[in-house]
């Protein structure tokens, strides 16, 4: 895991919107984030499946503004989009088994 996960799992928007800014500023290269914002923890998960199954959707959709990558499947070949659009429509992962 990497600091883009833990603000992804915590919900910390502030985090992320300094890391835009800079972006935006040019102090930091998009080309040189996005690596970071796909990096994989031992599930495969990115930061955008724990903003994505969280229910985080201004981060998450803040991170996909960022460049991250919404199909990136992780050990059980589910996408962050998958999880954006299964939580947006109320579906709950521990009742289809799915453990976080």
């Amino acid at each position: 895991k990497n600091m883009f996960h833990r603000a992804a799992k915590s919900n910390d928007i502030e985090f992320i919107q300094k890391i835009a800014e800079m972006v935006k500023e040019n102090i930091l290269s998009a080309s040189d984030l996005i690596p970071l914002l796909n990096t994989k923890d031992h599930d495969n998960w990115t930061p955008l499946h724990y903003a994505s199954s969280q229910g985080h959707a201004n981060l998450a959709l803040m991170l996909g503004n960022l460049g991250a990558d919404w199909e990136i499947p992780d050990a059980y070949a589910i996408t962050p989009s998958e999880m954006y659009t299964e939580n947006a429509m109320g579906m709950d992962y521990s009742a289809s088994g799915y453990v976080f």
